[in-house]
């Protein structure tokens, strides 16, 4: 620490030298004072002395404080854990069976319970299902989009929970132009 604090000094010293003297002298005393600054840091932080060498007295005084004040194996670090309550059940809406046109959309919305009672509704956080994508498509944030005509199941799941299944009917709009 001492040779810091003398490092620290000695670029006041040549900080003042600086601004009384100025031009070609102030560039000298500008590296030479970074120099022995910078030699000071790596000599007090440093906290290995380099292979067959010898440390100097005060890197041996600050590794010894170091290594007295380091927290021992045996201390314990006390944290506090919040546990995450259990899903215990999936419901997605619209609940009942649904018809959808080709070509159109529909949003289904997640909401799970947990064990402790509270709900949240999680519709992008749910891996949703489509039992034939041929037919319909689901997207990640529960958006389905009618592809071909036919009846296919939605379902939603997380943590190993299934929501109850979703019947969604799909159908072809009749084309009201008639052919002459």
């Amino acid at each position: 620490m001492g040779l810091l604090v003398a490092g620290l000094v000695e670029c006041v010293i040549l900080f003042v030298a600086i601004l009384r003297f100025g031009s070609v002298l102030s560039y000298f005393l500008i590296i030479y004072g970074s120099l022995v600054v910078l030699t000071a840091l790596l000599i007090f932080w440093d906290y290995a002395a380099p292979e067959g060498t010898e440390a100097s007295s005060e890197y041996s005084l600050s590794k010894a404080w170091h290594d007295e004040n380091k927290p021992k194996s045996s201390t314990k670090i006390a944290s506090k854990v919040t546990p995450i309550s259990t899903v215990t059940s999936i419901d997605i809406q619209p609940a009942s069976t649904v018809s959808l046109a080709v070509g159109s959309t529909l949003q289904f919305v997640a909401t799970v319970t947990y064990a402790d009672g509270s709900s949240a509704v999680i519709t992008s956080q749910v891996t949703w299902a489509s039992s034939d994508t041929t037919i319909a498509t689901i997207s990640p944030k529960g958006l389905v989009t009618g592809v071909a005509d036919g009846s296919i199941n939605i379902t939603a799941s997380l943590s190993g929970i299934t929501s109850p299944v979703i019947n969604l009917k799909v159908v072809a709009l009749l084309s009201t132009t008639a052919a002459y």
